[in-house]
């Protein structure tokens, strides 16, 4: 790659980050070229030039996000930390894995339904990943090995995305720190009156 070719794609990707950033504060309807140019420093006809149209810019952004999902995602399950420290990230502490990733797929799905077709090619890789950790999870005695990785999976949605949404509603830094911890006993041990067989997290 030559420097034209450099400077040009460098532009390229500070136009689809400015637009991922405006999409995922405001949804894909309410964002126009006008405002994805103003935040990227460019002209409306640059943005043309490059793209074509909003909505070629818009699939650029959705796959180059979904692939860089994807690969952090990867490298966090293969990571170093132990399970459990993987695991009370993924439930309840992770800035990168957390609701907002839902919500932004929700979001260009229901206002582009033309592009689901990259949404299941992104989660054909995606979910091997996720019944690739369950499937440790289990192995490490985490998860009850006779449950199926789908009803885990299930939960473990369920359970995270209710779990951050009540955490971030939390004012009180000291609440907080002790509902987090109470989360993640009831995750694995329910409500109910019984001995614990996970430690809690620090």
């Amino acid at each position: 790659m030559n420097g034209f070719e450099r400077r040009r794609e460098q532009k390229r990707q500070s136009i689809c980050r400015a637009a991922l950033k405006l999409y995922m504060r405001h949804g894909l309807r309410d964002v126009g070229i006008v405002a994805i140019a103003k935040a990227a420093g460019v002209s409306q006809v640059t943005i043309y030039n490059y793209f074509g149209s909003k909505e070629d810019l818009t699939r650029d952004v959705i796959a180059n996000y979904l692939d860089q999902y994807l690969k952090e995602f990867e490298a966090f399950c293969q990571g170093e930390l132990p399970y459990q420290e993987k695991l009370e990230q993924l439930l309840l502490r992770s800035s990168k894995f957390d609701s907002l990733h839902t919500q932004f797929i929700d979001t260009f799905l229901s206002d582009a339904p033309e592009m689901a077709e990259i949404v299941k090619t992104y989660e054909a890789k995606l979910i091997p990943l996720f019944v690739a950790f369950i499937g440790e999870g289990k192995r490490l005695g985490f998860f009850n090995s006779s449950l199926s990785t789908d009803t885990i999976l299930f939960y473990i949605n369920l359970f995270s995305s209710q779990a951050l949404q009540r955490l971030r509603e939390e004012q009180d830094e000291n609440r907080k720190r002790q509902m987090y911890k109470e989360l993640f006993v009831i995750f694995f041990n329910g409500v109910g009156e019984r001995p614990l067989n996970i430690p809690l997290p620090l």
